[in-house]
């Protein structure tokens, strides 16, 4: 960790980072896809046959 801070605080940040961090974080939950009760109402739990 030491040597990626020193390359980072050199060239830049995110100039080396650890792959499994990945390139871009561009997605988010849609959060307006979910009922208000998702955690509560055990008939809105989705059955998969």
């Amino acid at each position: 960790m030491g040597a990626l801070d020193q390359i980072n605080q050199t060239y830049g940040r995110r100039t080396i980072f650890i792959a499994s961090t990945g390139i871009t974080h561009n997605w988010l939950p849609k959060s307006n896809m979910k009922s208000n009760a998702y955690i509560s109402n055990w008939n809105e739990i989705v059955r998969v046959i």
